[in-house]
C-alpha cells in the first residue's frame, strides 16, 4: 500500500500590521492640508485690533495688504498661474509706496478670476499701529485707485481675565 500524502506545510500565522494602508491614508492626508492650508490665512500675519462684531459676508479673495508693526507694507494675492504671492512693498511714508501698490494691485485685479474681487482690498493692520497713522495711507491708495471697497481685518474678541469686550464697536452714537 502507498503511504499518504502529507499535508502541505503551511507558514506560520504572521502578527505583523500591514503598514502600506496607513501610509496611503497619512500621503492623503498630507496632500490635503499642503493643498488646503494656503488657502486658510491670506496675507502676512500680524496681531489683528480685537472686536465684538464681524461682518458674516463671504471672502472675495482680493489683493490682501498687510502693515506690520514696524510700518512695513506687504501685498499678496493671486498671480496668472493661479498661485499665493506675497511681497514686501515698502515701508509707510514712503512717497513711491502707492505707486508701486496700484501696479501690483492692478495686476492682481487683471488676473481675478471673480469680478466681485475687483475695485476691492483686504486690509490687515496691527493693532499696535494708530488709526491716525494708516488713515492718511488709506485715503491715498482710495483716491490712486478708486477703490470700491476696502475690508478692514479684525480679529475676534473673546472674554479672557483682565479683557473686557465692549458690547457695541459701531464707533456711534446719538
Amino acid at each position: 500500500m502507498r503511504p499518504l500524502p502529507s499535508k502541505p506545510k503551511t507558514d506560520p500565522v504572521k502578527s505583523d500590521i500591514n503598514v502600506t494602508p496607513l501610509v496611503d491614508v497619512v500621503l492623503v492626508l498630507l496632500i490635503i492640508f499642503m493643498v488646503i492650508t494656503p488657502l486658510m490665512a491670506r496675507g502676512k500675519e500680524v496681531p489683528l485690533p480685537e472686536t465684538s462684531f464681524h461682518s458674516k459676508e463671504k471672502d472675495k479673495l482680493q489683493p490682501v495688504i498687510s502693515i506690520d508693526k514696524n510700518e512695513t507694507v506687504w501685498l499678496s494675492g493671486r498671480s496668472a498661474q493661479g498661485r499665493q504671492e506675497q511681497g514686501e512693498v515698502g515701508k509707510l511714508g514712503d512717497p513711491k509706496l502707492t505707486e508701486k501698490l496700484e501696479k501690483e494691485i492692478r495686476r492682481f485685479w487683471e488676473v481675478a478670476k471673480k469680478e466681485e474681487s475687483k475695485d476691492r482690498i483686504f486690509m490687515k493692520v496691527d493693532s499696535t499701529l494708530t488709526y491716525g497713522r494708516i488713515y492718511p495711507f488709506l485715503i491715498e491708495l482710495n483716491e490712486k485707485l478708486e477703490l470700491g471697497s476696502i475690508d478692514l481685518g479684525t480679529g475676534e474678541c473673546k472674554n479672557r481675565p483682565g479683557v473686557k469686550c465692549a458690547d457695541d464697536d459701531t464707533g456711534g452714537g446719538d
